[in-house]
């Protein structure tokens, strides 16, 4: 084997960046030539998207001459991470996009990046790709944790403790409960609240700029209440969002901006080909975050 056709197979082997710059010329011909850039993170607490992001796209955009010419559609694949470091992002990309810049999910957009999805003008997704509730992620040893879920177990074993009779033992309640720690309890707590009022405001300022906050905060509540979906992991479907009474009642103008692409739609192909070819990157190396356009790649 020759040393240029041994290169060759490791980069189809790695799904290395030349094989995936030559689809965002594809994908952006789809979208009115938006600059298309992408931003991918993999599962796990040390992915999470934290501020460090907000600092890495900015000087991808700051270093591009095309965002000066082009309105921008951000490709975006995540479980999430911190709501605070979404809200940076969003004004990375507002700043950049003349407050015009669209989300394009292939697969999953959760908690983080969903808020990230929901600052834009346009959420474009097929019937397969998720959205989820914007509540806090914590690590937790390689997982990621719903806060909502620690701060129902805490409030939960709390309730059980008052509640508790007197002929019962409350020693067990205790010791469950030192494994908590009220002040971070707390805390989580109010990020949870911020990101709510994040969201709502957000699409204040975007997509819903002429709904009141309190229309925009019963609209959204999908999102912003974890109960609504039971499980915090549980997806939240293009069709369960169209399906929400108080979205067709509240949003006669369908300023909601949700575009349907079904998976055998010709625009769909070179998505799913991008898309499939990172999820191979991933998976081929040990890299954790992956921001690119056809300008370049940023890996972490």
């Amino acid at each position: 084997m020759t040393i240029s056709v041994w290169k060759q197979v490791q980069n189809e082997m790695n799904q290395s960046y030349d094989l995936r710059a030559q689809l965002f010329d594809k994908i952006s011909k789809n979208f009115e030539n938006r600059y298309v850039i992408s931003f991918y993170t993999r599962f796990g607490s040390k992915a999470a998207i934290n501020e460090a992001d907000a600092q890495m796209l900015t000087n991808m955009l700051s270093g591009s001459l095309k965002t000066k010419k082009h309105k921008l559609l951000l490709v975006i694949n995540s479980p999430g991470g911190d709501p605070l470091a979404a809200e940076k992002i969003i004004k990375v990309l507002a700043e950049y996009s003349e407050n015009d810049y669209w989300v394009l999910i292939p697969g999953v957009a959760k908690s983080a990046a969903t808020m990230i999805s929901l600052g834009s003008s346009r959420i474009i997704l097929s019937p397969v790709s998720e959205l989820g509730p914007i509540d806090l992620q914590i690590a937790r040893g390689e997982r990621l944790i719903p806060a909502y879920s620690i701060i129902t177990a805490y409030d939960n074993l709390m309730k059980r403790g008052i509640d508790l009779g007197e002929k019962k033992r409350i020693e067990p309640i205790l010791q469950q409960l030192q494994e908590f720690n009220p002040a971070e309890i707390e805390v989580y707590r109010q990020i949870n609240e911020l990101a709510s009022d994040i969201a709502i405001k957000v699409l204040k300022k975007g997509m819903l700029k002429k709904l009141n906050k309190e229309k925009i905060k019963k609209m959204i509540k999908i999102f912003i209440d974890p109960a609504e979906s039971k499980v915090h992991g549980r997806p939240i479907f293009y069709s369960d969002i169209k399906d929400i009474k108080d979205i067709k009642d509240i949003d006669k103008d369908n300023k909601f901006n949700l575009q349907l692409i079904q998976t055998d739609d010709p625009k769909w192909k070179a998505i799913i080909e991008y898309h499939t070819r990172v999820e191979s990157h991933f998976a081929a190396t040990d890299i954790q975050k992956l921001l690119e356009s056809d300008e370049g790649s940023f890996r972490v």
